[in-house]
């Protein structure tokens, strides 16, 4: 007996000795390993497959160090944030297969990290309550990146781990890149009020992709789409922003650059809306973009009808001091755009909250005759199904709108995006030759296409014809409001809050079409919607019947099966036993 329990003793200190040393090994290899198991249906904490190809971008020698600034100090609150954002930075680390070396760093430990991030002006305030008393806290929760012999970048304030991805594979790419891709604007010119003789009024879309994250990533080039100031040579994104009547020779490079395989975001309407500073009123007047004729032959018809929408803004005008009553002005040319009339498949719109567009216009599209041409078309963002149009008319008063008309036009399509084979109208004719007179920048240029050389003027009698890339998709947006992104609106004190989402749009076409889709793809990542899909159709309400029953009786109904089988089993063993029992002795089925 005694033997017996000193080998049982033995073999319980072994399984203790191995069952530390499990543990004392996994975590080893947690620690240099990070690893977890992803069981959401979205994938929420798994690295994505647009991550992992931006990755590859990071060469096989060079290392890029991830420095995570982040205080030991921090409130109870911000905790957990802090250990989301070290497991996925671990779980990144992992993933790179060497090519990202993480390093966690107290700034208080480090005298001169704690000064250079005074100096990026990176360390925030916090509230934090201690004993009942609310007291503020000084704490950092940054990222420098640093690769090859670059100047380290910052990723300024890190709050949310789903962020991590796009915000490091949105640095990595500025720091692997060779090239920045070119981005060409067409902005209209600035209108000269009476009022400001003599001085230059501000482009009201020069703001465009003037940010620094987006001048870091690509080259923005303005151009006058004249002889010399044309489309630039691997120009990634082509926008033109009211383009005023062009000329033939200027709509021929850009029909030519789209059909070639280029991408091109035109933010046109068919009229324009002033409202007169001086004397009141509004003023309408068309504005014709010359591309009209090529864009019915696609099957895309540009309306020059207002449109109105009762999803509109609101704005605040009196408040009754008594009743605390609001009074609003119902602005119905302002359309608000919900997220529920925004296509949610495209990575372009998937991460839009929502849009405002000031008096917009709407597109009529012949799905048959876009087919025609090769083309597939996709409604990016329409109105409600509460919108209507009202007929166009000169003079214009914001304040009349018939109401009564709600809902005959339901979903008019406001942002449109064409893709495929573009056909080149001017295949096998004659080059258009640039007009001096509509075309030419100034009075300089004018005499200079006069005094062209011979040669010169038998290169533009040469026979069109566009390369079309291989492996290329040639897009086309379309965009009914160029206001939605003018300077007027988006500074005013009462709009300006109400058009911050049109501000998201431009970065989300310029990533996807200059730099690829993967970085478009991981900002809207976070905004995934799945839809469930409605029963309202008339062969399937059986189904919603079946399902509205199983939902009030199910549990009880799983709950008698489950008694019924549990029943049946007891009852079986119980026969079986009986059965057994009496070859051997009496049963309880006998008298």
């Amino acid at each position: 007996m005694a033997v017996a329990k000193s080998t049982r003793n033995a073999y319980v200190a072994i399984a203790v000795v191995l069952a530390l040393g499990v543990v004392i090994f996994a975590n080893l290899l947690a620690d240099r390993a990070f690893a977890r198991v992803d069981l959401t249906a979205d994938r929420k904490y798994s690295l994505s497959e647009p991550f992992r190809k931006i990755m590859d971008r990071l060469g096989s020698t060079d290392r890029l160090k991830v420095t995570y600034c982040v205080s030991k100090s921090v409130p109870e609150w911000f905790e957990g944030i802090k250990r989301d954002i070290l497991d996925r930075l671990r779980e990144i680390e992992t993933a790179s297969g060497g090519r990202i070396v993480l390093e966690v760093v107290d700034p208080e430990d480090n005298e001169d990290l704690k000064k250079e991030l005074e100096k990026q002006n990176l360390n925030f305030t916090v509230q934090t309550r201690e004993k009942g008393k609310l007291s503020y806290m000084v704490i950092n929760s940054s990222l420098r990146l640093t690769y090859a012999d670059k100047p380290s970048d910052w990723v300024q304030v890190v709050r949310d781990a789903q962020d991590l991805e796009y915000d490091i594979a949105n640095k990595v790419y500025t720091l692997t890149q060779e090239k920045k891709p070119i981005v060409a604007i067409h902005r209209p010119k600035p209108e000269q009020p009476p009022m400001m003789m003599g001085r230059q009024p501000p482009n009201p879309f020069g703001w465009l992709l003037s940010d620094p994250d987006t001048s870091k990533k690509v080259e923005v080039r303005d151009i006058e789409l004249t002889e010399n100031s044309t489309i630039p040579n691997d120009t990634k994104l082509l926008i033109l922003i009211r383009p005023k009547e062009l000329g033939e020779r200027a709509r021929y490079e850009v029909i030519r650059y789209l059909a070639g395989g280029g991408r091109v975001l035109l933010l046109s309407s068919p009229f324009k809306i002033n409202n007169e500073m001086f004397g009141g009123g509004f003023r309408v007047q068309k504005t014709p973009t010359g591309f009209e004729s090529y864009l019915q032959d696609i099957g895309i018809v540009p309306e020059t009808s207002f449109v109105c929408d009762e999803n509109n803004v609101r704005l605040p005008v009196e408040l009754n001091p008594f009743t605390g009553e609001v009074k609003y002005a119902v602005l119905s040319y302002f359309v608000q755009i919900q997220p529920g009339s925004i296509y949610q498949e495209s990575p372009i719109t998937r991460s839009l909250r929502g849009l405002v567009m000031p008096y917009p216009s709407t597109l009529t599209i012949d799905e048959q005759k876009v087919k025609a041409a090769g083309l597939t078309v996709t409604v990016l963002a329409k109105t409600s199904s509460l919108s209507w149009k009202e007929p166009y008319s000169d003079t214009f008063d914001p304040r009349k709108f018939d109401s009564a008309r709600a809902g005959r036009d339901p979903g008019l399509p406001v942002f449109v995006q064409l893709e495929g084979t573009f056909p080149f109208p001017w295949e096998g004719k004659d080059v258009p030759a640039w007009s001096p007179a509509s075309d030419a920048k100034d009075a300089a240029d004018e005499k200079k296409a006069e005094e062209k050389k011979p040669e010169e003027k038998k290169t533009e009698a040469a026979k069109a014809t566009v390369e079309r890339q291989q492996g290329a998709n040639p897009i086309l947006f379309l965009w009914t409001c160029p206001e939605s992104f003018d300077r007027m609106y988006l500074e005013d004190r009462q709009i300006g809050g109400e058009l911050e989402g049109n501000i998201n749009i431009l970065p989300n076409i310029v990533e996807s079409c200059a730099l690829g889709e993967d970085l478009i793809r991981l900002r809207a990542k976070r905004f995934e919607a799945r839809t469930i899909e409605s029963f309202d159709k008339k062969e399937q309400r059986s189904l919603k019947f079946a399902l509205k029953v199983f939902m009030i009786g199910g549990t009880a109904m799983l709950l008698v099966v489950g008694g019924l089988v549990y029943w049946f089993v007891r009852r079986s063993g119980q026969v079986r036993y009986e059965r057994e029992m009496s070859q051997s002795g009496p049963s309880s089925f006998m008298p």
